[in-house]
């Protein structure tokens, strides 16, 4: 089994200069598996063509005898079965997958890094915590403070790594009522206390089966488990394709990377009563996070949606009985 696995889920879009330049710092590493889930539209099957042709191309940009995992879809599989199936074929072969966008940027050296400081400290910091944090987030809005990783409830789909044995566990675990039965103090904990409203309407929208989101269950799948995302307090990496298509780099913004250091929060960790630092950084994350809209209006929101939750949880008791 490979240590270190690269997932890239594709669908619709052709792999641009961009993500040649991922693969490109991807293949100096021998260790690294990669592998490609192509999907595409039930009217569009030619364009998963035309990717498969791009990416086929895009191989020579590995070393020796290297070749990615190319696994193009025979039918419409949708963006949940597309990235749970593939993490899963992943994690089969992979005793760690980092899970990517297509449209991902990577700053340079960011591979070495995560290697070499990231992933050693996740271990680290993992097994003072007796294994209770699940997966590490890659990317994070930009905020400028003394650390640069902490523990949060709450985890970004943009990048991030998880070790198979958590994945596997979430899959075993999963059946068809499991977002009806999130129980009040894990509700409030996945809305950061009622301030969410995004995560609820999502929550809501998958048990509704509208606009489904695989990222909602592995989000109340970590707070079920009591499990904690390592996450980072600036982006280590960026979705070029955020903000309809318009480019962080062109706005000015940065990747704040060189001066990062996980040494710190190593250090924070040692000092610190692992509780207190995690609770003093949870209102940190309702304070940053452009996703949450602290208010009366998003309580509203949560709330009702809570209930409407657990009406269905009724309905579906009852209509099985």
């Amino acid at each position: 089994m490979s240590d270190l696995g690269v997932c890239f889920f594709l669908f619709d879009r052709i792999p641009d200069e961009n993500h040649k330049q991922v693969i490109s710092e991807i293949g100096n590493f021998d260790s690294i598996e990669v592998f490609y889930f192509i999907d595409f539209k039930n009217n569009e099957p030619s364009k998963s063509d035309e990717i498969l042709k791009e990416i086929n191309e895009i191989e020579s940009l590995f070393s020796g005898n290297r070749h990615p995992h190319i696994i193009k879809r025979e039918k419409n599989f949708g963006l949940k079965k597309n990235i749970m199936e593939g993490i899963s074929e992943a994690s089969s072969k992979c005793r760690r997958v980092v899970v990517l966008e297509d449209d991902i940027k990577l700053p340079e050296g960011f591979l070495k890094k995560l290697i070499d400081e990231i992933i050693p400290g996740y271990e680290k910091i993992n097994k003072a915590m007796n294994g209770l944090i699940n997966h590490i987030s890659l990317w994070s809005f930009k905020r400028e403070d003394k650390i640069d990783f902490y523990l949060s409830n709450h985890a970004h789909c943009w990048g991030w790594v998880v070790q198979s044995e958590y994945w596997f566990k979430f899959i075993n675990e999963l059946h068809d009522r499991y977002l009806t039965s999130l129980s009040w103090n894990d509700y409030k904990v996945l809305t950061s206390g009622y301030n969410n409203h995004s995560a609820a309407l999502q929550l809501l929208r998958n048990v509704l089966k509208r606009k489904v989101s695989w990222a909602i269950y592995w989000s109340v799948f970590t707070i079920k488990n009591g499990y904690k995302c390592l996450t980072p307090t600036f982006p280590c990496v960026y979705n070029a394709g955020m903000d309809s298509g318009e480019n962080y780099s062109d706005r000015g913004r940065r990747y704040r990377y060189d001066d990062y250091q996980l040494s710190d929060v190593e250090i924070k960790f040692k000092k610190k009563r692992l509780g207190f630092y995690i609770e003093e950084l949870e209102d940190y994350d309702l304070s940053i996070s452009g996703m949450i809209s602290k208010g009366t209006i998003s309580k509203v929101i949560c709330l009702t949606s809570f209930f409407i939750l657990k009406i269905i949880q009724i309905k579906l008791k009852y209509s099985s009985s």
